[in-house]
């Protein structure tokens, strides 16, 4: 495996590792949220049924989450790590779960 390769999947773990880490130390209730919209590509009327909440409570939160997490991994955005995230699949994962229109 070239020295590029190993690098990659070196900072690919890092960074999902850093992800892992910053998902857990939030309160469960956004937890649910953000994986409800990022990992299971559900809507925000179907996370707000699904847990009793306001679509607008939803996207406040899933604003809040962005702007967390974005923040805890902005020295992976900055190539202190070699890591570049994706600020478009970001968006439009938004624009899916109905916070950005």
């Amino acid at each position: 495996m070239s020295a590029v390769i190993f690098e990659l999947e070196r900072n690919r773990e890092l960074l999902s590792q850093a992800i892992m880490d910053v998902l857990r130390s939030w309160p469960e209730l956004h937890r649910r949220i953000f994986e409800q919209a990022h990992y299971q590509g559900d809507s925000v009327e179907k996370i707000s049924g699904s847990l009793g909440l306001s679509a607008t409570d939803v996207c406040m939160i899933l604003e809040s989450c962005d702007r967390k997490l974005r923040s805890a991994l902005r020295s992976f955005r900055g190539g202190s790590h070699g890591a570049v995230t994706h600020s478009c699949q970001r968006r439009a994962a938004f624009s899916i779960s109905g916070c950005f229109r």
